[in-house]
């Protein structure tokens, strides 16, 4: 129903173009919607790189464990944790 034209005056570009009115808001609609996106990313690169930094130090702690416990698992068996008996007087 918004089909009437209005002029845009987009002065430091390209000048002035006439469109129907739902084109110039659903325009400026895209265009926020992408100026949104583009600084709610930008402000998620902190976030985005101590997450990379916190997988990568898992992963390495992870292999690790896996080393330490193959370490254990070579280990030769103890002997029960019985103590000996103490000396006679």
């Amino acid at each position: 129903a918004n089909r009437e034209a209005v002029t845009l005056n987009l002065w430091p570009f390209f000048g002035q173009i006439s469109l129907p009115l739902f084109a110039a808001l659903s325009g400026a609609l895209y265009i926020g919607f992408i100026l949104g996106a583009a600084v709610a990313w930008w402000a998620g690169r902190r976030t985005r790189s101590t997450a990379r930094r916190e997988a990568r130090q898992a992963a390495q702690l992870t292999r690790e464990n896996a080393d330490l416990r193959a370490r254990i698992d070579t280990l030769p068996p103890r002997s029960g944790g019985v103590l000996p008996a103490p000396p006679a007087p």
